[in-house]
This record gives C-alpha cells, structure tokens and sequence, in this order.
C-alpha cells in the first residue's frame, strides 16, 4: 500500500476530508475506532510517523527528521530490558515503539501539532505511557528512568545555556545523562564526535567515564535528510573504556520505492526509487554484543579513556577503529550547505527586476545589492575549492535601464503606494534571511579553520 492510499483510506475511517482535520480526528479516536485502524492497517508498519513526516513535519523550523525503524530498533536494543523509559523528543513515537515492551514509558515532546500523533501512536500500539508536553532544555525536568533514548533535533541552539552546553547538540547529552539511571542513547550528527564548541563538556562526559560507546552510522539512514549519524551511549556508572564502533561496515543497502504523493497522474503515478541504509536485526545483535562484552572485534575496538584523553578527546570511530570509511567531514559540510542553501533558495524564490530609475526612488543602493550578489558567487566558488561543498548563488534582484518590472505599472513615472508598502517588506525579509545566511557562513567559517590550520584541508596555489 502506497503512502497516499493510506491517507485515503486513514481520512475515510476518520471521516475527514483535509490533513489540518487530523490531528482533532485522532485525539478524539474512541477504542473502537482504533480497533477498526488495526484491522484496517495492522501493526507491522509505523504508517503515522511516515504521514507525519512527509505531509507535516517542521524540518527547517523544529528539525523534525523522524527516526528510521532500524535505528529506533538499535537504541532500544541497547536501552535494553528497563521498567522506565525517558523518551526525550519524542515525535511520532518512532522510539518509544520499539523499546522493551513491558517498560513504562514517559515521553516529553515540545510540539504541541505532533501530540495527537504520539498519544494515537502509542495507544493503538498498547503501550504504557504518560506524555508530557515539555520544552526539554528550557524547562526543568527532574524525572529519572532506568533508560533514556533520544533522537533530538540536530544543531539548534542552546538558548538557555542548559548544562553550561554552547551547543543544543550537547545539551540533549547532558540532559539524557542526567535523567539516566543507567544507560542513555541518543542519535546525534556526526559533527558532535570531534566537538570545538562545548569541548569543556566533551572532557567531563568522557573523563568521569560517562560515554559507554559510539556508534558510527552510515550516510542515507533517514528519509529526509541525507546526513550520517552516530549513536551515542551513555551510562550513569563510570566506564574505564569506550567501545568504537564503525557500523557502516555491517549496515545493509535497502531500495524503497514510492509514488508520487502530490499533483497530477503524472507524477502520482511515476514510481520514484531511492536507496537507504539499514540495519537488520543480525546487525543490531551484533551491535549491543560487542557494547555489552566490551570486545573488539572487524568492526569494533575498545579503547582506554586515556587513550582517548592522550588523543584530545576525539571520539571519531576513524582514530580507533582500522580502515573505518567515515564522511564526517562531508556530513558537517553537507549539513551546512543543506541550511545555506535553503535560505538562498527563499531569497531567490522573489525575483525583482527593476529599472535603476525606480530603484533610487525607492532607496535601492544598486551597487551595494550588485556587491552582494559578487560576493556570494565567489563564497561559492571559494567553498567549493576547499572543500567540495556545492552553493547556491544569489539572484533575487536585477537592475535594468529598461522600464521592467514584474508588477506592470498603468504610469510609467508614479509608483503606486501598494508597491511602495511592498518593497520595505521586501527588503526586511531578504535582511533577516541575510542574518540566516551569515550565520551559516560563520559555522562554515568556525569548521573549516581548524582544519585549514592543521593542513587537514589545503588551499591550491
């Protein structure tokens, strides 16, 4: 069954016509309305995390990338066997739904959109658990557990400065260990295993011997997002060593296809084919017993902490594991290119092409936008030399001698006031996306310096 049969058969059930009616149909679902969706779609197949995630989740805002079956498998492998379970960002469910079944489980979620999804996810799958609407870093959540699992959103920031963290990343890690009783897994991005910013919180973690392993995961795990992730393990008792492990060397290549979801025959009925990394049950054993044994093995290695404490606290699988085939680079360059280019993409999306006449009338300074628009093609161009990440270039405003512009004025000497309203609202958006972009230019800057510096990357003569 396709993803869009199901939203058709899912909103007959319900007896709703469009999705903003989904979230009030599931919250007020009855026991037997959820018995008739499990004799209707069964069990097997988490299909509200995947509506949830292609129809509405908030990746640009809230970072919702919803975690991938196998890898919500792994971490409750790992979590093991507990009575309670901390679902940190708790999304659709994803996690939640494939911890040991007799845990208790407390899940906290901040998006009060996904919580009817959550509740209705849980309940048709009889699970035990309360669910809290929480901020997790901006508000003071003393609950403990024997576990605690988490797929955070990536990257954002850490405005309350939870844990003395400069970074959201490393917040979610600290708030997992705090909460833990014993072991806590998360799904981080890569870029936190060789961390520059909260490097102070990095030799806390591993020097009291808090970080139990990490996991490296292969690229093309997650449907929306082509970012590889580690998996960090952690526990509340003091470990003398870390176990690395590079899965990528174990994971499997899965072909999914689909069709269209949106718009006419044409594209509903073209099958699209995209290719996923996974991680099948034998690899998810192999995984928690290496972990739990604390054994090397062709994929594994266990590591003294003062190894990893001579080595300046890199936790990268790549300085430990032999031969292991790591994109962390590509992954923290991808992530940011990803982000830039969202942004160029919104400036862009309004072109104005205006004649320079019309554009002094309305304070336009054409040699300032012209400058702009110079300097970032040569950012790309720069970038792309030294580290091979592609950028968009700017092209959302056009000077012309010419009378063009896109709105047609009935005079071709007074602006009308409409138009006059519009342009400041212009200028203001492409000011705050300005912002946006400078602050991933900066993000760039403050990664790939070091490595500049290092002679880790070169630039050419």
């Amino acid at each position: 069954m396709e993803l869009l049969e199901y939203k058709t058969k899912l909103f007959e059930l319900l007896g709703i016509q469009e999705m903003d009616q989904l979230p009030n149909a599931l919250e007020k679902a009855d026991d037997d309305l959820k018995k008739k969706y499990i004799e209707q779609f069964g069990l097997e197949r988490d299909w509200i995390r995947e509506l949830y995630q292609y129809y509405l989740a908030d990746r640009e805002g809230l970072k919702q990338d919803y975690t991938p079956e196998s890898l919500a498998s792994l971490l409750g492998a790992i979590v093991g066997k507990c009575g309670d379970i901390v679902d940190l960002c708790a999304g659709s469910g994803s996690l939640s739904l494939h911890v040991w079944p007799q845990s208790r489980i407390k899940a906290y979620e901040m998006d009060s959109n996904v919580l009817p999804f959550l509740k209705f996810n849980l309940s048709i799958h009889g699970r035990t658990a309360e669910i809290i609407q929480a901020d997790v870093l901006n508000e003071n959540l003393t609950a403990e557990a024997d576990g605690v699992i988490s797929n955070p959103p990536f990257n954002i920031s850490n405005s309350a400065g939870y844990g003395g963290c400069r970074t959201g990343n490393w917040a979610f890690v600290m708030k997992a260990l705090s909460m833990a009783r014993k072991r806590a897994a998360l799904i981080l991005p890569v870029c936190v295993l060789r961390e520059e910013k909260d490097k102070e919180t990095v030799r806390k973690v591993v020097s009291g011997g808090n970080v139990e392993a990490v996991i490296l995961c292969p690229g093309k795990m997650f449907a929306s997002t082509s970012i590889p992730v580690c998996v960090l393990v952690l526990n509340r008792e003091n470990h003398d060593r870390i176990v690395f492990v590079d899965a990528s060397k174990i994971a499997e290549k899965q072909t999914r296809e689909q069709c269209g979801q949106y718009g006419g025959s044409s594209h509903t009925g073209r099958v699209y084919k995209k290719e996923f990394s996974v991680f099948s049950d034998e690899c998810i054993a192999q995984i928690v017993n290496v972990i739990n044994k604390g054994e090397d093995s062709n994929f594994s290695k266990y590591v003294l902490i003062k190894e990893v404490m001579d080595n300046d606290y890199n936790l990268s699988p790549k300085c430990y594991v032999p031969n292991v085939e790591t994109e962390e680079q590509q992954t923290k360059l991808e992530w940011i290119a990803e982000q830039y280019n969202a942004i160029i993409r919104q400036k862009n999306a309004c072109k104005l092409v205006i004649s320079e006449t019309l554009a002094k009338q309305l304070g336009l300074d054409k040699e300032l936008w012209e400058q702009a628009k110079k300097n970032s093609a040569e950012v790309a161009e720069m970038i792309s030399k030294v580290a091979g990440a592609k950028l968009e270039t700017e092209d959302y405003l056009t000077f012309t001698k010419s009378r063009e512009l896109t709105i047609r004025f009935k005079s071709k000497d007074v602006l009308p006031e409409i138009f006059q309203q519009f342009v400041p609202m212009w200028v203001n958006r492409i000011t705050l996306l300005n912002n946006l972009e400078n602050g991933m230019l900066g993000q760039m800057r403050d990664y790939l310096l070091p490595r500049l510096m290092s002679g880790e990357l070169k630039l050419d003569e």
